[in-house]
């Protein structure tokens, strides 16, 4: 009996010494993150519902056409490429306060994929504007290694999530002049391009 108990106590040890020896979860090296989006894209039109420009439909200067996808590579501490880390992991967030979002994160439009790889295509359900926003993506338990500037308009000028009169009358203040927020078209001039816009988000708020 003696004996049997001297060699539980043996094994127990030495498990003991090998948890003890083991590196902290904190000690591995951290996932490397590499972003790219096209240097032309500088802006997007959002919505309230979500139904505004996606992001590869955004705007370059004077208002031309350019894709603002986001993508991010993901590369583990072995070097190998980061698949499948789901979507809910991967997120934007705005570090300005001027854009209000409807729901707490701009989640990836899928998981990452064999080569490590994740996309933010799909348009914002948002309101308010930023110029020049920073954006940061966060991966899993890593923080927000990456990031990049965007400006981001919508018809809720104040950002309160709901389109009405006091957007309307800001929005009538800003016509026939290079007002940044109601530039929706991104083309320095706020137009009839941008009443099109406009109007057609009246009454509109969040899902």
């Amino acid at each position: 009996m003696i004996s049997k108990l001297a060699t539980v106590t043996t094994r127990a040890a030495a498990i003991l010494c090998l948890l003890l020896s083991a590196p902290a979860l904190a000690d591995w090296p951290s996932h490397e993150v590499s972003l790219s989006i096209a240097p032309n894209a500088e802006a997007i039109y959002v919505r309230l519902d979500g139904q505004g420009s996606p992001l590869t439909e955004a705007f370059g200067p004077n208002g031309n056409p350019a894709d603002a996808t986001v993508t991010i590579t993901v590369i583990d501490q072995y070097g190998d490429p980061a698949a499948g880390i789901p979507a809910i992991e991967l997120w934007l967030r705005c570090l300005d306060d001027g854009l209000s979002l409807c729901s707490e994160q701009i989640i990836a439009d899928g998981p990452t994929d064999a080569a490590g790889q994740a996309t933010w295509t799909l348009p914002l359900a948002a309101g308010g504007s930023v110029l020049g926003g920073q954006f940061r993506v966060h991966v899993e338990a890593h923080g927000y290694p990456a990031g990049f500037s965007l400006t981001v308009r919508s018809a809720d000028i104040n950002g309160d999530h709901l389109v009405n009169l006091t957007d309307v009358a800001l929005f009538t203040q800003a016509l026939a002049t290079e007002d940044t927020r109601c530039d929706f078209n991104h083309d320095t001039l706020v137009n009839l391009s941008d009443i099109v816009k406009f109007t057609a988000a009246i009454g509109m708020t969040c899902p």
